[in-house]
């Protein structure tokens, strides 16, 4: 798991990049199928693995004007888009990690800090990422 605090960040979705992001989580885990079997016929047991299914999401949190109503309608729960995040900013050679699809799976709205409120968005991401530095 990466988790990444600070203020270059950038979450792109569905084209639309979000900066000023005041956190931003990718979250990867993976299942394996272990069965454990004997198979010389003298009683000594040998384990084997495989890999399974892949699992992976971005969560993101921002603080909006209380005006900017199209930002919260953009990352509405069951939107679709590709995903794009920039733990390290969306400069060249940064890191970025791409989805071809994710779905909002989460949206919250907290109360207001000033006049602004936090989002937080958790995004479900298609399995197996694309992790590489952003060309020139």
């Amino acid at each position: 798991m990466a988790f990444i605090t600070g203020k270059n960040a950038v979450l792109t979705f569905g084209g639309t990049p979000y900066a000023c992001l005041t956190d931003i989580a990718i979250n990867g885990t993976g299942n394996t199928v272990s069965q454990e079997c004997s198979t010389d016929g003298t009683g000594a047991a040998t384990m084997n693995r495989a890999a399974g299914a892949e699992a992976w999401s971005v969560s993101a949190t921002m603080l909006l004007p209380t005006l900017a109503a199209t930002i919260p309608n953009a990352l509405d729960v069951a939107t679709s888009g590709a995903v794009i995040a920039s733990p390290q900013g969306d400069a060249v050679a940064d890191l970025q990690y791409t989805w071809t699809t994710g779905v909002v799976s989460t949206h919250n709205v907290v109360g207001s800090v000033g006049d602004f409120v936090k989002l937080d968005v958790t995004i479900d991401c298609d399995a197996g990422p694309t992790i590489a530095v952003k060309p020139a």
